[in-house]
């Protein structure tokens, strides 16, 4: 796993430092290590990152930068579920606490757990199931976590639920769901339903308002939910660009104004796009 540092505001130069080298391959074995890393700036100003290490199968990591280049890190296994693979994020609390949205089978078949971690440096953690799904149920999801301005954790995520009939063609159910934590490790949460319908590439972040702002891709166009309060309960739906074949690997960030700008995948034309909401 390598983090770069860039020497300005331009990244005009950068600097890598190798957190966590993968391992000598062996026989039938994988080594890859930084597979879907996420990172984040914790409480006393150092990175964190989460990311994979598949090498002999060793799972979710979390490395604490020791300084800001990530020159040398503290590393803790977070999971050593392979389901975690999926996709993962990180985020940093208001106690100065890592926690995570995960999808994992540590916690049953298959499930979207937030993984709170119980100092700066993650050395114990505890897992709570947001959503499981069970026997002929499946979840698949881009699960992104911020902090609320009510200072509790909120995880965006796609449901996917396929329920075998016993006729050839499943049922299947998806749709865009808002987990808001009632407290600050999301021991337990209150599930919002926001859009109908097949979601991915799911990326969220606060606006200006206070409120957040959600970018993903459904039906081969790029939308956004802005939610009209800090639990999303409700929100409203935004296309900003109706595609065809946009959306992918959507990456959302508020600006110094506070409003949303998010960096997309054009897929027809192979472009890397950004798009600023403007109001």
């Amino acid at each position: 796993m390598v983090v770069g540092r860039c020497s300005d505001a331009a990244c005009s130069t950068i600097s890598y430092s190798v957190v966590d080298p993968a391992e000598p391959p062996a026989t039938g074995q994988r080594s890859n290590s930084g597979v879907l890393s996420s990172m984040a700036i914790g409480a006393d100003g150092l990175p964190i990152v989460l990311y994979m290490n598949d090498s002999y199968f060793t799972g979710l990591w979390l490395a604490h930068c020791d300084d800001v280049a990530c020159t040398t890190a503290t590393r803790s296994p977070l999971s050593g579920s392979l389901s975690d693979f999926h996709r993962f994020e990180v985020a940093v609390g208001i106690d100065g606490r890592p926690i995570s949205a995960v999808f994992t089978s540590e916690l049953g078949p298959f499930a979207l757990a937030a993984m709170s971690c119980a100092d700066a440096l993650c050395s114990t953690g505890n897992a709570t199931a947001i959503q499981t799904w069970m026997g002929e149920y499946f979840g698949w999801g881009f699960p992104s976590i911020v902090i609320g301005t009510d200072g509790l954790p909120i995880i965006a995520y796609n449901d996917l639920t396929v329920t075998y009939d016993g006729t050839p063609s499943p049922i299947h159910e998806e749709s865009l769901k808002v987990a808001h934590c009632n407290n600050l490790t999301c021991t337990s949460s209150q599930v919002t339903k926001i859009v109908e319908g097949a979601t991915d590439f799911i990326s969220m972040d606060v606006g200006g308002d206070g409120l957040p702002f959600i970018a993903y891709r459904s039906g081969g166009a790029l939308k956004v939910a802005h939610c009209k309060d800090v639990a999303c309960l409700s929100s409203e739906i935004i296309t900003v660009d109706a595609g065809p074949n946009v959306g992918l690997f959507t990456s959302l960030a508020t600006d110094p104004l506070g409003m949303p700008m998010i960096a997309y995948m054009d897929e027809a034309n192979h472009d890397l796009k950004i798009a600023r909401l403007g109001s």
